[in-house]
């Protein structure tokens, strides 16, 4: 066939040939420049707004140790201690005996209770507890029908009072009437004195409510906070595309950047979210919190 066709036509042909592969190839490259500035926009905008959401999550542990030192560091709540432990310093176990002491007659918490309630209003915490060494709670701003600081902070196990006879630690978050808090605990005096621990409850729905706003970054760009807990990874935080509880399986196919968060690495790349949803993301570690974050947009 291409016999018949002159060398002049045969010419025409592969220039219209070669015509149609350079468009092809140039519209190919200009396809993959465009990607991929977009791509790295869109990674630029994720490693931003996961730094703003991280520093704002900081600011929040910084102001509540703050808090605790100013309250340590009173000469009333330094003297707030267990009522055994007060009456021995004060008397032997004869005297008291003999005196007919009672524990109320030797501890009064007035003051502290004064200051307590005014510190509490001027720094917004939600409340502030002291209890003895094993969470016992000796004074409340607010008091409840919790006799200790476990049932208080609806906690599954101990280990926020042994962190707290240690040092400034964050227990885990916790819902209570359809609100978010969180408790942070200090020893009083020495660590490890075998005293008293100071305790103030959070309100931490406000840091909630601006860790899901996206900042006009996208409809499809999501900020999410978990937790490792045994071999899950729990979601703390409000979603904007699911209002259950939601968990992700360690070793799972699903939230693969959420679980590299909570194992406290960084990075950034391509994952599959908490939905089964291909996304581009950006993960980081709050280690002060044990808390992973994960600034994520949908591919699709």
């Amino acid at each position: 066939m291409f016999k018949n066709i002159s060398i002049r036509g045969k010419l025409t042909s592969l220039i219209l040939i070669l015509v149609v592969l350079t468009i092809c190839i140039s519209g190919y490259i200009s396809y993959s420049l465009r990607k991929n500035m977009l791509r790295e926009s869109f990674i630029q905008n994720l490693q931003t707004l996961a730094e703003l959401k991280k520093e704002r999550i900081q600011t929040m542990t910084e102001s509540a140790k703050s808090d605790l030192s100013l309250l340590i560091n009173m000469d009333a709540v330094k003297a707030i201690q267990p009522a055994q432990s007060a009456m021995g310093d004060m008397f032997s176990g004869e005297e008291m005996l003999a005196a007919d002491i009672t524990e109320t007659e030797v501890v009064d918490n007035t003051q502290a209770e004064i200051l307590l309630s005014t510190i509490k209003q001027s720094s917004g915490v939600v409340k502030i507890i002291v209890t003895d060494e094993s969470g016992e709670i000796l004074l409340s701003t607010d008091p409840s029908d919790a006799t200790n600081i476990k049932k208080e902070i609806k906690a599954i196990d101990n280990s926020l009072i042994k962190a707290a006879n240690q040092q400034v630690s964050f227990g885990n978050v916790f819902v209570n009437d359809g609100g978010y808090f969180m408790a942070v605990g200090t020893p009083i005096g020495n660590a490890g004195n075998g005293l008293t621990l100071c305790f103030i409850i959070l309100d931490i729905g406000p840091l909630f409510t601006d860790i899901k706003d996206d900042l006009g970054f996208g409809e499809t760009v999501e900020i999410v906070l978990a937790q490792k807990r045994n071999d899950i990874a729990l979601v703390l935080n409000p979603l904007k595309f699911d209002s259950t509880d939601v968990s992700v399986k360690i070793g799972g196919g699903k939230g693969v950047a959420l679980q590299q968060a909570v194992d406290g690495n960084e990075g950034t790349g391509y994952s599959v979210d908490y939905r089964g949803k291909e996304t581009l993301s950006h993960w980081t570690s709050v280690p002060e919190l044990n808390w992973g974050l994960e600034a994520k947009v949908d591919m699709s």
